[in-house]
């Protein structure tokens, strides 16, 4: 039986044509060689030869075949719009998206540092001599995260974190150099179970992404405690000192590719177990008593692509309203920041604040007091002074994404207060190291960590 073989060209695809030419024979034996043959094109038809040829060879010479569809189209196309039977449409910009649409991830990141907070405080000598109280702290915090977690246009994030706040001061240190080596205990160690200051932080945002903003809802609960029943002294408890809520809607927005705003209002809470009079809120909505209180905070991002840059610029408005009126204060603050690189994968990010607080109720001070006999008599009669501290702060970071999942940074802090009454001048100083291992990327940790604290940062671009 002879065959021959002829093939056809259809646009791009090949058809192969097999006729089948009968030699003269016996009619069953030509109906089951025509029957054998038919069967045997059908299979290879169907199959795409993939019993002949490997997948690879396969996906290579359909890509092919589509590139050539492709350039034909395109050749086309150019020759009629050449001969003026098709116009080409103008193209319109790409509308800009919001938010980074990316995978369920997770993230882990450790922290350790040290900070130095110096105070003034009166001298029992003489009460109008401030002097100096230095208060030393270790620092150890770490963050476990998950997210984002997509239904639909919904994103919910939420991480756990562990800040560990160790202090003592130069009277414990005295105590530890004279005591401690001679008879050692938890009482005279350079650091006691009873200044160990441990907080235990869950926070969660959920938000709705549309294609021109967003918004959400962002929630943190906080619990710290003092002490250790198991390191500490005996009959040493730990105890529940500070509890605090903080909730705050948001709204954010984009103009252009190179701008973004959010807005937000913080309703936080916070119970002091140990002062109850420092137990303060930053809203009120009851009209009664001291009025109705509301706080809001506006960032704002700027990318420079010239430069690969990031400049934020952040304005905050709070009210604090304390259990006791005295420490009732106005907050306004406004911080601007830079990201920048530096060389290979390291970038920096140094950070300036500037902040007032006024403190609505004033204080009585006594300007002179001087001592005859046995007993004190003032030299002026007591006055009245408005309390307003003034913070500057400058703060930075140097980081480097050793990969793309693993990221390490070293970060300071200074923060100076400066108050109309000398006691409440406060120097504090914070130096850490920090390690964040995410995926698939590191770049969100630090802003998911971070967001709605006290210096918030915008959105990632």
């Amino acid at each position: 039986m002879g065959m021959q073989h002829k093939q056809e060209r259809r646009g791009s695809a090949q058809t192969l044509t097999i006729a089948l030419e009968p030699k003269k024979s016996s009619p069953r034996h030509a109906r089951f060689s025509s029957l054998c043959w038919n069967l045997f094109s059908l299979a290879f038809c169907i199959s795409g030869g993939s019993f002949l040829i490997n997948p690879e060879m396969a996906l290579a010479q359909n890509q092919a075949q589509d590139t050539s569809v492709r350039a034909k189209k395109t050749k086309g196309k150019k020759k009629a719009r050449e001969k003026g039977k098709v116009t080409r449409k103008p193209k319109s910009a790409p509308a800009p998206e919001l938010p980074v649409r990316g995978l369920t991830s997770y993230y882990l990141r450790a922290s350790s540092g040290y900070e130095l907070e110096t105070t003034q405080k009166n001298d029992p000598a003489n009460t109008n001599v401030p002097i100096s109280d230095q208060k030393h702290k270790m620092l150890f915090g770490g963050v476990i995260g998950w997210g984002p977690i997509r239904a639909n246009d919904l994103f919910f994030n939420v991480h756990y974190t562990y800040k560990q706040d160790w202090k003592t001061d130069q009277g414990q240190f005295t105590q530890f150099q004279n005591q401690w080596f001679q008879s050692p205990s938890a009482e005279t160690f350079l650091f006691r179970t009873q200044d160990l200051l441990r907080s235990h932080e869950l926070a969660s945002d959920l938000r709705y992404i549309h294609r021109y903003f967003q918004a959400g809802v962002f929630s943190r609960f906080s619990l710290a405690r003092v002490g250790s029943q198991l390191l500490g002294a005996e009959f040493e408890e730990a105890r529940t000192v500070v509890k605090s809520e903080n909730f705050v809607p948001y709204f954010s927005f984009r103009y252009g590719r190179y701008y973004r705003g959010q807005i937000s209002a913080p309703f936080r809470t916070e119970i002091n177990e140990d002062e109850k009079r420092l137990s303060n809120a930053t809203y009120s909505l009851d009209s009664r008593g001291r009025g109705f209180l509301m706080s809001a905070d506006m960032n704002n991002g700027f990318f420079i692509p010239s430069i690969n840059s990031l400049i934020f610029l952040d304005l905050s408005y709070n009210q604090f309203k304390y259990a006791s009126i005295q420490n009732d204060r106005r907050q306004i603050g406004i911080a601007t920041s830079i990201d920048f690189p530096v060389i290979w994968r390291v970038r920096a990010a140094p950070k300036f604040l500037y902040q007032t607080n006024d403190f609505i109720a004033d204080r009585v001070r006594i300007e002179g007091f001087k001592k005859t006999g046995s007993e004190g008599e003032s030299t002026e009669s007591p006055t009245l002074i408005a309390r307003n501290d003034t913070v500057l702060g400058a703060s930075g970071s140097l980081y480097a994404d050793i990969t793309k999942t693993q990221r390490l940074s070293v970060s300071f802090s200074i923060n100076s207060t400066t108050s109309t009454i000398p006691e409440f001048n406060i120097l504090q100083e914070i130096y850490s190291l920090t390690y964040s291992y995410a995926w698939p990327r590191t770049s969100l940790v630090q802003k998911r960590v971070q967001r709605f604290q006290e210096n918030t940062y915008a959105e990632e671009f």
